[in-house]
Protein backbone atom coordinates (compact mmCIF):
# COMPACT_ATOMS: atom_id res chain seq x y z
CA UNK A 1 0.00 0.00 0.00
CA UNK A 2 1.77 3.16 -1.18
CA UNK A 3 -1.20 4.99 -2.52
CA UNK A 4 0.64 7.19 -4.96
CA UNK A 5 -1.89 9.12 -6.20
CA UNK A 6 -0.30 10.02 -9.72
CA UNK A 7 -4.19 10.93 -10.73
CA UNK A 8 -3.62 14.75 -10.02
CA UNK A 9 -6.76 16.11 -11.69
CA UNK A 10 -9.40 14.27 -10.24
CA UNK A 11 -10.39 16.22 -6.84
CA UNK A 12 -12.78 17.96 -5.33
CA UNK A 13 -12.72 20.73 -7.95
CA UNK A 14 -15.08 22.12 -10.89
CA UNK A 15 -13.97 19.10 -13.69
CA UNK A 16 -13.75 16.50 -11.71
CA UNK A 17 -17.80 17.26 -10.46
CA UNK A 18 -18.48 17.89 -14.38
CA UNK A 19 -16.74 14.76 -15.45
CA UNK A 20 -19.14 13.02 -12.76
CA UNK A 21 -22.28 14.90 -14.45
CA UNK A 22 -21.07 13.49 -17.50
CA UNK A 23 -20.22 10.00 -16.74
CA UNK A 24 -23.80 9.40 -14.90
CA UNK A 25 -25.89 10.92 -17.17
CA UNK A 26 -24.10 8.83 -20.16
CA UNK A 27 -24.89 5.59 -17.77
CA UNK A 28 -28.70 6.98 -17.05
CA UNK A 29 -29.30 8.14 -20.23
CA UNK A 30 -27.73 5.23 -22.08
CA UNK A 31 -29.04 2.16 -20.17
CA UNK A 32 -33.04 3.82 -20.23
CA UNK A 33 -32.72 4.22 -23.76
CA UNK A 34 -30.99 0.70 -24.23
CA UNK A 35 -33.49 -1.17 -22.04
CA UNK A 36 -36.47 0.91 -23.84
CA UNK A 37 -34.90 0.27 -27.31
CA UNK A 38 -34.58 -3.86 -26.18
CA UNK A 39 -38.41 -3.55 -24.75
CA UNK A 40 -40.26 -2.15 -27.40
CA UNK A 41 -37.73 -4.54 -30.41
CA UNK A 42 -38.10 -7.72 -28.15
CA UNK A 43 -40.93 -7.65 -25.76
CA UNK A 44 -39.94 -11.17 -24.42
CA UNK A 45 -36.93 -8.93 -22.36
CA UNK A 46 -39.35 -6.87 -20.53
CA UNK A 47 -39.74 -9.55 -17.71
CA UNK A 48 -37.80 -12.51 -16.28
CA UNK A 49 -34.61 -13.59 -17.09
CA UNK A 50 -33.91 -12.58 -20.34
CA UNK A 51 -35.05 -8.80 -19.05
CA UNK A 52 -31.78 -9.73 -16.28
CA UNK A 53 -29.63 -10.18 -19.28
CA UNK A 54 -30.83 -6.62 -20.62
CA UNK A 55 -30.35 -5.10 -17.31
CA UNK A 56 -26.39 -6.26 -16.79
CA UNK A 57 -25.74 -5.39 -20.36
CA UNK A 58 -26.67 -2.19 -20.03
CA UNK A 59 -24.09 -1.77 -17.01
CA UNK A 60 -21.89 -0.90 -20.01
CA UNK A 61 -22.80 2.47 -20.63
CA UNK A 62 -21.02 3.40 -16.59
CA UNK A 63 -17.65 2.22 -17.67
CA UNK A 64 -18.06 4.32 -21.36
CA UNK A 65 -19.43 7.41 -19.67
CA UNK A 66 -16.98 7.17 -17.13
CA UNK A 67 -13.82 6.79 -20.29
CA UNK A 68 -15.96 10.21 -21.88
CA UNK A 69 -15.18 11.95 -18.64
CA UNK A 70 -11.35 10.86 -18.29
CA UNK A 71 -11.30 11.53 -21.56
CA UNK A 72 -12.43 14.97 -22.62
CA UNK A 73 -13.07 16.54 -19.90
CA UNK A 74 -10.42 15.69 -17.39
CA UNK A 75 -8.20 15.15 -20.57
CA UNK A 76 -6.28 12.22 -18.00
CA UNK A 77 -5.11 9.13 -18.45
CA UNK A 78 -6.63 6.15 -18.65
CA UNK A 79 -4.29 3.80 -17.63
CA UNK A 80 -3.44 5.84 -15.00
CA UNK A 81 -6.69 6.47 -13.42
CA UNK A 82 -6.95 2.15 -13.54
CA UNK A 83 -3.62 1.14 -12.32
CA UNK A 84 -2.05 3.88 -10.36
CA UNK A 85 1.34 2.90 -11.79
CA UNK A 86 1.19 -0.18 -10.32
CA UNK A 87 1.15 -3.79 -12.08
CA UNK A 88 -1.70 -6.24 -12.49
CA UNK A 89 -0.96 -9.46 -10.64
CA UNK A 90 -3.34 -12.41 -11.72
CA UNK A 91 -2.26 -14.31 -8.93
CA UNK A 92 -3.32 -11.78 -6.47
CA UNK A 93 -7.19 -11.56 -8.42
CA UNK A 94 -7.77 -15.35 -8.29
CA UNK A 95 -6.50 -15.18 -4.76
CA UNK A 96 -9.07 -12.40 -3.54
CA UNK A 97 -11.81 -13.69 -5.92
CA UNK A 98 -11.49 -17.34 -4.78
CA UNK A 99 -10.59 -16.44 -0.57
CA UNK A 100 -14.11 -14.51 -1.36
CA UNK A 101 -16.35 -17.35 -2.32
CA UNK A 102 -14.76 -19.84 0.04
CA UNK A 103 -15.31 -17.52 2.85
CA UNK A 104 -19.14 -16.93 1.40
CA UNK A 105 -19.57 -20.75 1.79
CA UNK A 106 -18.10 -21.46 4.57
CA UNK A 107 -20.40 -18.68 6.09
CA UNK A 108 -23.67 -19.64 4.37
CA UNK A 109 -23.09 -23.70 5.16
CA UNK A 110 -22.79 -22.81 9.06
CA UNK A 111 -25.80 -21.00 8.38
CA UNK A 112 -27.20 -23.62 6.58
CA UNK A 113 -26.79 -26.15 9.89
CA UNK A 114 -27.85 -23.86 12.22
CA UNK A 115 -31.04 -23.09 10.77
CA UNK A 116 -31.85 -26.67 8.45
CA UNK A 117 -35.17 -25.62 8.53
CA UNK A 118 -35.04 -22.44 7.09
CA UNK A 119 -33.38 -23.95 3.35
CA UNK A 120 -33.83 -25.48 0.55
CA UNK A 121 -31.48 -27.33 -1.76
CA UNK A 122 -32.28 -27.55 -5.66
CA UNK A 123 -29.70 -29.62 -8.07
CA UNK A 124 -31.60 -27.98 -11.40
CA UNK A 125 -28.88 -28.28 -14.12
CA UNK A 126 -30.60 -26.17 -16.31
CA UNK A 127 -31.03 -23.16 -13.62
CA UNK A 128 -27.07 -23.76 -12.79
CA UNK A 129 -26.12 -23.17 -16.35
CA UNK A 130 -28.37 -20.53 -17.03
CA UNK A 131 -26.73 -19.01 -13.89
CA UNK A 132 -22.86 -19.87 -15.24
CA UNK A 133 -24.06 -17.43 -18.35
CA UNK A 134 -24.07 -14.65 -16.31
CA UNK A 135 -21.04 -14.84 -14.98
CA UNK A 136 -19.57 -12.33 -17.43
CA UNK A 137 -22.42 -9.73 -17.18
CA UNK A 138 -21.75 -10.39 -13.16
CA UNK A 139 -17.81 -9.60 -13.86
CA UNK A 140 -19.51 -6.38 -16.12
CA UNK A 141 -21.85 -5.19 -13.56
CA UNK A 142 -19.13 -5.53 -10.54
CA UNK A 143 -16.08 -3.69 -12.84
CA UNK A 144 -18.50 -0.93 -13.90
CA UNK A 145 -19.82 0.01 -10.49
CA UNK A 146 -16.27 -0.08 -8.91
CA UNK A 147 -14.70 2.31 -11.86
CA UNK A 148 -17.66 4.57 -10.30
CA UNK A 149 -17.56 4.06 -6.74
CA UNK A 150 -13.65 2.59 -5.73
CA UNK A 151 -12.44 4.28 -9.10
CA UNK A 152 -13.60 8.36 -9.68
CA UNK A 153 -15.22 8.84 -6.71
CA UNK A 154 -12.84 7.20 -4.37
CA UNK A 155 -10.33 9.47 -6.46
CA UNK A 156 -12.25 12.66 -6.20
CA UNK A 157 -11.77 12.37 -1.84
CA UNK A 158 -8.39 10.48 -1.26
CA UNK A 159 -6.18 13.69 -1.66
CA UNK A 160 -8.47 15.68 1.14
CA UNK A 161 -7.04 15.84 4.52
CA UNK A 162 -8.40 12.44 5.96
CA UNK A 163 -8.35 11.72 2.79
CA UNK A 164 -8.21 7.82 3.34
CA UNK A 165 -11.50 8.43 6.15
CA UNK A 166 -13.37 10.24 3.30
CA UNK A 167 -12.71 8.03 0.29
CA UNK A 168 -14.39 5.32 2.22
CA UNK A 169 -16.71 6.29 3.99
CA UNK A 170 -18.70 8.69 1.15
CA UNK A 171 -18.59 6.15 -1.75
CA UNK A 172 -19.90 3.33 0.52
CA UNK A 173 -22.89 6.12 2.15
CA UNK A 174 -23.30 6.23 -2.22
CA UNK A 175 -22.80 2.79 -2.80
CA UNK A 176 -25.57 1.79 -0.44
CA UNK A 177 -27.70 4.33 -1.18
CA UNK A 178 -28.22 3.04 -4.98
CA UNK A 179 -28.43 -0.30 -3.46
CA UNK A 180 -30.12 -0.28 -0.15
CA UNK A 181 -32.82 1.47 -1.71
CA UNK A 182 -35.06 -1.53 -3.10
CA UNK A 183 -38.07 -4.06 -2.62
CA UNK A 184 -35.67 -5.99 0.02
CA UNK A 185 -36.00 -2.83 2.13
CA UNK A 186 -39.45 -4.02 2.86
CA UNK A 187 -38.61 -6.72 4.43
CA UNK A 188 -34.73 -5.74 6.30
CA UNK A 189 -35.71 -2.03 6.52
CA UNK A 190 -32.83 0.40 7.37
CA UNK A 191 -30.51 -2.66 7.69
CA UNK A 192 -30.66 -3.42 3.73
CA UNK A 193 -28.78 0.02 3.29
CA UNK A 194 -26.64 -0.51 6.44
CA UNK A 195 -25.44 -4.19 4.70
CA UNK A 196 -24.47 -2.89 1.29
CA UNK A 197 -22.34 0.11 3.44
CA UNK A 198 -20.73 -2.32 4.90
CA UNK A 199 -20.07 -3.93 1.49
CA UNK A 200 -19.20 -0.95 0.27
CA UNK A 201 -16.68 -0.57 3.06
CA UNK A 202 -14.82 -3.81 2.63
CA UNK A 203 -14.49 -3.04 -0.84
CA UNK A 204 -12.82 0.63 -0.49
CA UNK A 205 -10.81 -1.06 2.20
CA UNK A 206 -9.22 -3.32 -0.59
CA UNK A 207 -9.09 -0.83 -3.09
CA UNK A 208 -6.86 1.54 -0.41
CA UNK A 209 -4.58 -1.44 0.90
CA UNK A 210 -4.15 -2.58 -2.46
CA UNK A 211 -4.13 0.54 -4.43
CA UNK A 212 -5.51 -0.76 -7.20
CA UNK A 213 -9.18 -1.86 -8.24
CA UNK A 214 -8.28 -5.17 -8.78
CA UNK A 215 -8.83 -6.50 -5.74
CA UNK A 216 -12.18 -4.39 -4.78
CA UNK A 217 -13.70 -5.85 -7.87
CA UNK A 218 -13.00 -9.45 -7.57
CA UNK A 219 -14.18 -9.37 -3.91
CA UNK A 220 -17.07 -7.59 -5.61
CA UNK A 221 -17.67 -9.94 -8.26
CA UNK A 222 -17.53 -12.93 -6.26
CA UNK A 223 -20.06 -11.58 -3.89
CA UNK A 224 -22.27 -10.86 -6.84
CA UNK A 225 -21.48 -14.82 -8.09
CA UNK A 226 -22.40 -16.34 -4.72
CA UNK A 227 -25.81 -14.38 -4.58
CA UNK A 228 -26.18 -15.53 -8.15
CA UNK A 229 -25.39 -19.02 -8.33
CA UNK A 230 -25.34 -20.71 -4.88
CA UNK A 231 -27.48 -18.41 -2.23
CA UNK A 232 -30.52 -17.06 -3.11
CA UNK A 233 -33.59 -15.79 -0.72
CA UNK A 234 -36.81 -14.55 -0.58
CA UNK A 235 -37.62 -10.77 -0.62
CA UNK A 236 -34.64 -10.73 -3.16
CA UNK A 237 -35.08 -8.40 -6.09
CA UNK A 238 -33.74 -11.67 -8.13
CA UNK A 239 -36.73 -13.51 -7.57
CA UNK A 240 -38.69 -11.37 -9.92
CA UNK A 241 -35.89 -12.37 -12.56
CA UNK A 242 -36.67 -16.25 -12.08
CA UNK A 243 -33.20 -17.04 -10.45
CA UNK A 244 -32.87 -19.86 -8.91
CA UNK A 245 -29.57 -21.17 -7.31
CA UNK A 246 -28.22 -24.17 -5.72
CA UNK A 247 -29.72 -23.11 -1.48
CA UNK A 248 -32.90 -21.23 -1.35
CA UNK A 249 -33.45 -19.21 2.11
CA UNK A 250 -36.65 -18.03 3.53
CA UNK A 251 -35.01 -15.26 4.18
CA UNK A 252 -31.76 -13.23 4.26
CA UNK A 253 -31.06 -13.43 8.14
CA UNK A 254 -29.81 -10.08 7.95
CA UNK A 255 -28.97 -10.21 11.67
CA UNK A 256 -26.53 -13.12 11.03
CA UNK A 257 -25.39 -11.37 7.68
CA UNK A 258 -24.36 -7.86 9.18
CA UNK A 259 -22.19 -9.24 12.91
CA UNK A 260 -20.29 -11.62 9.82
CA UNK A 261 -19.39 -8.88 7.54
CA UNK A 262 -18.37 -6.49 10.12
CA UNK A 263 -16.00 -9.41 11.58
CA UNK A 264 -14.58 -9.81 8.40
CA UNK A 265 -14.34 -6.32 7.46
CA UNK A 266 -12.26 -6.11 11.32
CA UNK A 267 -10.02 -8.86 10.59
CA UNK A 268 -9.16 -7.93 6.39
CA UNK A 269 -8.21 -4.09 8.13
CA UNK A 270 -5.84 -5.50 11.01
CA UNK A 271 -4.52 -8.18 8.84
CA UNK A 272 -3.64 -5.84 6.17
CA UNK A 273 -1.86 -3.13 8.91
CA UNK A 274 0.07 -6.00 9.92
CA UNK A 275 1.16 -6.74 6.30
CA UNK A 276 1.72 -3.08 6.23
CA UNK A 277 4.38 -3.15 9.41
CA UNK A 278 6.36 -6.09 8.57
CA UNK A 279 7.11 -4.32 5.15
CA UNK A 280 7.98 -1.46 6.87
CA UNK A 281 10.14 -3.01 9.39
CA UNK A 282 11.68 -5.02 6.34
CA UNK A 283 12.27 -1.80 4.91
CA UNK A 284 14.26 -0.37 7.60
CA UNK A 285 16.14 -3.34 8.52
CA UNK A 286 17.13 -3.43 4.65
CA UNK A 287 18.27 0.21 4.92
CA UNK A 288 20.09 -0.47 8.34
CA UNK A 289 22.01 -3.40 6.48
CA UNK A 290 23.00 -0.56 4.02
CA UNK A 291 24.54 1.74 6.14
CA UNK A 292 28.28 1.76 6.08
Amino acid sequence: MNNKILNVKLGLNVKSFIGLIVAVAIWMIGSLGFVMLLNMIFPATREGYASLIVAYLSFVFLPLGIYIALKFVLKTSIKEFLLNGNKVSLKMLIIYFVSTITIFVIFMLIDFFINRDSYSVTINIISIIKNDLLFPLILLAAVSEELLFRGYLYSMFIKLKRGPLWAIIIPSILFSLIHGLNAEMSANLILMPLYYFLCGVLFSLARYFTDGLGASTMIHSAINAGMFMILSYSDSTMEAYQIHSIFYRNSMNIEYVLPVLVGITVVYYFYQQHKKRRKDDLNKSYDKGMIV
